[in-house]
């Protein structure tokens, strides 16, 4: 699945570097600064400035996203435990 979005604050941490996986509605990039293991960034595509202006779209897309990270995180927990 390729996608050309890059906003603002994809930039600010480093994409296209750091891009993981790009979704339709939203980006997971690799936190530069790992502050704590599995420490990610995610971005949504839309062009709005609070969370509560996301479209229901992005909502519903939001649970498949975080459903994905936590199932990669639990992996990369039991691989290195």
């Amino acid at each position: 699945m390729a996608f050309t979005v890059l906003n603002g604050t994809m930039q600010k941490f480093g994409a296209p570097d750091t891009i993981i996986r790009q979704y339709q509605r939203w980006s997971i990039l690799l936190r530069p600064a790992q502050l704590t293991l599995g420490a990610l960034i995610l971005v949504a595509h839309e062009p709005v400035f609070a969370f509560s202006e996301l479209s229901p779209t992005s909502f519903n897309e939001l649970h498949q996203v975080t459903g994905e990270i936590d199932d990669a995180l639990k992996k990369l927990l039991v691989t290195t435990n």
